[in-house]
C-alpha cells in the first residue's frame, strides 16, 4: 500500500513481510534504501522503477520522500510479546505499546516514551565524574603531570576533582535513543511530545562519545546503583542500545527492526 502523509511531500510504503512492492524511486533513493536497510530489505531495477523486497524483519526505514514500513503478517502485539519473551530483558505494556496502532516503530516508540517517563518520575540518574581544570584555588587533588608543565606559576593550579553530575553513559545513552526516535517522521504525535518534554528533565547530558559508543548488542548498562535499584531505568536502558544500533547516517533511518 502507498500513500501521501499530509502537509508532506513524503510518500509512505506498506509492505508486508516476505512480500514485495514496485517503486517509481529515483536512482539516488535506491541506493540509500538499501544502504539504510541493509540486508532487511532487497532493492532491484524493475519495469516500475525499482522492486522492493522484504524479508523476516519488520520495522520502518526512511530516507529522503519515502518510508517504508515492513509489516508483521501477525498483529504487533504479538510481536511484541515475541520480543519481550525472547529478550527477557524488556518489559513490554502490550496495552501502551499497541494501542490499536499497525506500525511497530509506532508501538515501540510509545512504550519507550512511556518507560523513559516512568524512570524519570522515580528520579534522574547521577555519578560522580573526574574532571580536570587549572582552578585559582585547590579542588580536589592537584594533576602533578599537568602542574609541572606550568614553568614555576604558582596558580592557577592545576586540580582533578570529582563533579555530581547529570551527564552520564545511561543517561547519554536514553537521550540519544530518544533524539533518533525523534528524528523519525513514522513516531505518532504523542509519543513525540512525550519525548521532546522528557529531553527537557536532562539538561546538560552531552551526545554519544567514545566511551558510550558502540554499544554491543547484549551490553549491560545497569552500572550505577540507580540503575540496579529501578527496574524503570533497565526497562528503558535495555530498548535504547536496539533502537541506536538501528540508526543510521545521512537522513537514512531504519527502526527496531527485528
Amino acid at each position: 500500500m502507498t500513500g501521501r502523509r499530509p502537509d508532506s511531500d513524503t510518500v509512505t510504503v506498506e509492505i508486508l513481510e516476505h512480500k514485495q512492492a514496485e517503486l517509481p524511486i529515483s536512482d539516488r533513493q535506491a541506493r540509500m534504501l538499501q544502504v539504510a536497510a541493509g540486508s532487511r530489505l532487497t532493492v532491484s531495477p524493475s519495469a516500475a522503477g525499482y522492486s522492493v523486497r522484504a524479508t523476516s524483519h519488520v520495522g520502518s526505514v526512511t530516507i529522503p520522500g519515502l518510508v517504508v514500513h515492513v509489516v508483521p503478517k501477525v498483529p504487533v502485539d504479538n510481536v511484541v510479546h515475541l520480543l519481550t519473551w525472547s529478550t527477557h530483558r524488556i518489559a513490554f505494556d502490550h496495552q501502551l505499546a499497541t494501542h490499536a496502532s499497525q506500525s511497530l516503530t509506532a508501538a515501540v516508540a510509545a512504550w519507550y516514551a512511556r518507560m523513559l517517563e516512568r524512570a524519570l518520575v522515580l528520579g534522574v540518574d547521577h555519578a560522580y565524574d573526574e574532571e580536570s581544570d587549572r582552578l585559582v584555588a585547590l579542588r580536589g587533588r592537584i594533576d602533578w603531570p599537568a602542574q609541572a608543565n606550568a614553568v614555576a606559576l604558582p596558580t592557577p593550579i592545576s586540580c582533578r576533582y570529582d563533579e555530581w553530575s547529570i551527564d552520564t553513559r545511561v543517561n547519554r545513552i536514553v537521550s540519544a535513543a530518544a533524539l533518533a526516535l525523534l528524528r523519525n517522521p513514522v513516531v505518532p504525535a504523542q509519543p513525540t511530545f512525550t519525548l521532546r518534554r522528557l529531553l527537557k528533565l536532562l539538561p546538560g547530558v552531552g551526545p554519544l562519545r567514545g566511551t558510550t559508543w558502540p554499544i554491543r548488542a547484549h551490553s549491560s548498562l545497569a552500572s550505577t546503583s540507580t540503575m540496579n535499584r529501578l527496574s524503570a531505568w533497565q526497562d528503558s536502558s535495555s530498548a535504547a542500545p536496539a533502537m541506536l544500533r538501528g540508526s543510521a547516517p545521512h537522513g537514512c533511518r531504519p527502526s527496531w527492526w527485528t
